[in-house]
């Protein structure tokens, strides 16, 4: 955005720093929090008090909840027209997009319809997001889809857009497993499939609990165990391996990978984030039968810290079996969110923690729809950290982008039958038939 500035055009010094600064992003990343005066952007001191109200406003206040940056209380004042709303499950704004199809479709009287597909954000015409590959049918004739809207609601010409289902997603699953060739690809295979609403009304929500052992599992806890606990080191975090990012300027990886590290993530290259012991995992059994998991997603967890605040990630994953291509198995990331502790229960008053006590906290993952084949596992990894992808959080209990200290959080997550952390699955029955 600063980059665009008209004074950024108009003094080439300014405009050489900013590209210097958009190269080395990443290492401004590691140095964060921004401080004022001190960032590449002070040269555009507006562009900086921008970033710094981004950074440092972490309550919803009246600033978030203008309207321009906040919908959910002006769905009311939108215009009465056809839309098409576009989004991809590896997204960042996936959940606002179906969120507004839901909202605006039950107050508007005009068409209101909606595509979620496979992609990355705005590449909806490949056929792939990052490792994964979907088939060739993943990949979007995106202007001739506009062509045929605009000229049905815009000329009255029928081009039998207005006659298909409302919605349109793409199931991503089925594929092979092995590598494309000619591409470091992974065959994921999927499917398009009409619907006619969102969320889908014959979703069965089911949980799987989390076991002692690393298990993940539809029984739910039937005695009381210790829970799993790690050190979350502010100086250490889990490096972002994929994932649903909509600006990552090289500074991360974007789309579907395999779960392992990389070497521009700053970390010895080809070391599964499974292996971290600050990252917790819980799988399930190798699946008899596939299973379909289309929608949002919530895991409810019981928690303690032995610091005032702290963060705790959520990471659905996809686990291939070994093959030839792939000996070490392929670990397909499906989406992933985060809870900062502090803001458990409300956004408009935050509340720290008291070391050592349990606390339950959710945490919402994006929607996605992803077809875990049979001999899949299902997997759900537990942590603090998703960097640079999410901000980091020192642990401290200071207020956003204030802190001049970290310190180690020891975090616990318990699994028994008085605190049975799970993650709540929308599962479609496998009888749903595809349009």
């Amino acid at each position: 955005m600063a980059l665009e500035d008209r004074k950024s055009w108009r003094y080439p010094v300014i405009r050489e720093i900013l590209s210097d600064a958009r190269k080395n992003m990443r290492r401004w990343l590691d140095i964060m929090p921004l401080r004022k005066g001190r960032s590449p952007l002070a040269i555009l001191p507006e562009y900086e008090d921008f970033a710094l109200n981004v950074q440092n406003r972490g309550e919803y206040d009246e600033y978030w909840q203008a309207i321009g940056r906040n919908a959910d209380d002006y769905w009311d004042v939108y215009a009465d027209v056809p839309v098409y709303l576009l989004g991809s499950w590896y997204d960042s704004h996936s959940h606002v997009t179906v969120q507004a199809f839901h909202e605006l479709a039950k107050r508007k009287k005009h068409p209101i319809k909606l595509i979620m597909g496979p992609w990355n954000h705005a590449e909806l015409e490949l056929p792939h997001a990052g490792e994964a590959h979907f088939g060739i049918v993943a990949a979007l004739e995106y202007n001739d889809l506009r062509l045929a809207w605009f000229e049905q609601t815009l000329r009255n010409i029928d081009t039998g857009i207005l006659d298909e289902p409302r919605v349109k997603i793409f199931v991503m699953g089925g594929g092979t497993g092995r590598k494309i060739e000619d591409l470091d690809r992974i065959d994921h295979g999927g499917y398009w499939r009409y619907e006619t609403e969102w969320p889908l009304a014959r979703t069965c929500y089911t949980p799987f609990y989390l076991q002692s052992g690393g298990v993940l599992s539809p029984r739910k806890p039937e005695k009381d165990v210790q829970p799993s606990m790690y050190s979350f080191n502010p100086k250490d975090p889990v490096p972002t391996v994929g994932g649903g990012n909509s600006s990552a300027d090289n500074s991360m990886e974007v789309g579907g990978f395999d779960q392992r590290t990389r070497p521009e993530s700053g970390h010895q290259a080809n070391l599964p984030l499974a292996s971290r012991p600050d990252v917790l995992v819980f799988e399930s059994e190798p699946l008899e039968e596939g299973v379909e998991v289309t929608g949002s997603i919530e895991v409810i967890l019981y928690i303690s810290s032995s610091s005032r605040d702290t963060d705790f990630t959520a990471k659905l994953v996809d686990v291939y079996l070994p093959n030839a291509d792939y000996p070490m198995g392929f670990a397909l990331n499906i989406t992933d969110g985060i809870q900062r502790a502090r803001y458990r229960d409300s956004y408009t008053e935050p509340s720290l923690l008291e070391p050592s006590k349990v606390y339950e906290i959710k945490v919402l993952l994006p929607p996605s729809s992803n077809y875990f084949a049979p001999g899949h596992r299902i997997r759900l990894d537990i942590s603090s950290s998703n960097f640079p992808r999410f901000d980091i959080n020192p642990n401290t209990g200071e207020r956003l982008g204030q802190n001049h200290r970290v310190e180690v959080a020891v975090n616990s997550v318990f699994h028994n039958s008085t605190y049975p952390s799970h993650i709540k699955l929308p599962i479609i029955p496998a009888s749903s038939g595809a349009a």
